[in-house]
């Protein structure tokens, strides 16, 4: 039997194909796909915390209407998590997302810590330099136009020389314009999505942001750093179909409080309830009250031994819905 260069070169091609998910995700972080829905699908582009883990990147939602993407936070690693999902390496899990940033141009901030951003100059400029045309539009807390401006200024060496040397990259692609957000209501309106920004409690910031975002057959709600027990989040969470909320154990160092460092007494007595996290006992009481169709925690922070805490600590506070504790590259 006889094998071509050409039939041998398939066989390659086809066995690298085979393995794109096993390069994409490691074994034991594969993602899932809960998703139901034709129009509205939920991707994970990060799930992480401030400390750096080898299978999650950090905080970074993607919420795809009819084929248009809107990210939610850009944590460390969010463009490569988008990269995960590129028909270029096999994927394409979720269709119509791609870094093509003519079409994902829309990024909405909670909060303007820096895990929540690491990842912005890489959205603003990595897909401008894969040829994308389109400027960006991010969104966020007071701040964030000072943060875009300031990222743009730090890399403009760089756009000068790939705009004016003979690499020929267009003049648009890189652009951004930051729309910043200082009171609860309507944020952002076309004809997939309505997004509205609600006040979230996340330590001394002073506007962060928990999202609701309603489209065509969806309600969802994600609440970004807070803690659970605020009204912000409440409204936010109202009716939707699933909460996407971050937490952290109600067993741990923190002994069922996300504890302020010593200065705490300093803080005027309006704020004392804005302390920075949600913790499992919070998230139940919160779920039973606005009643999610699905539970969804991200950007855990587990304070024990146990991978399965956050869940097991969640059902013993009373919480019997649908719930997941999500991984990068999940869909819903």
């Amino acid at each position: 039997m006889i094998i071509r260069s050409g039939q041998v070169i398939s066989v390659l091609i086809c066995m690298m194909l085979s393995l794109v998910d096993v390069f994409a995700y490691d074994t034991g972080f594969e993602p899932r796909d809960f998703s139901e829905s034709t129009i509205t699908k939920v991707l994970m582009l990060g799930t992480g915390n401030p400390i750096p883990h080898p299978h999650r990147n950090g905080p970074s939602i993607a919420v795809i209407v009819n084929k248009v993407p809107y990210i939610f936070d850009a944590g460390a690693g969010v463009f490569h998590g988008m990269g995960k999902e590129m028909p270029y390496f096999g994927q394409n899990r979720v269709e119509g997302f791609t870094l093509n940033t003519d079409t994902a141009n829309k990024l909405f901030i909670t909060h303007l810590h820096s895990d929540h951003t690491f990842g912005l100059p890489a959205f603003l400029l990595g897909g401008w330099t894969l040829g994308g045309k389109i400027a960006k539009n991010i969104y966020g807390p007071p701040g964030t136009r000072d943060l875009v401006d300031g990222i743009l200024k730090a890399w403009r060496r760089d756009i000068d020389y790939r705009v004016y040397s003979p690499t020929e990259k267009n003049d648009t692609g890189w652009r951004a314009q930051a729309h910043e957000i200082a009171k609860e209501g309507l944020a952002y309106s076309d004809e997939n999505v309505k997004v509205y920004a609600f006040e979230a409690c996340h330590g001394l910031w002073p506007f962060p942001i928990s999202y609701r975002i309603e489209t065509p057959d969806r309600v969802i709600t994600i609440s970004g750093d807070t803690t659970a027990d605020c009204d912000g989040l409440r409204r936010a969470a109202q009716g939707a179909d699933i909460l996407f909320i971050e937490g952290i154990t109600h067993q741990g160092p923190t002994k069922g409080r996300d504890a302020w460092p010593k200065n705490r007494a300093t803080i005027p007595l309006p704020q004392t309830k804005r302390i920075m996290h949600s913790t499992t006992k919070e998230i139940a009481a919160l779920a039973n009250e606005v009643k999610p169709g699905l539970l969804v925690t991200y950007h855990e922070q587990n304070y024990t031994d146990n991978p399965a805490q956050v869940e097991e600590e969640i059902r013993k506070f009373g919480w019997e819905g649908q719930y997941v504790s999500a991984l990068d590259g999940d869909i819903f």
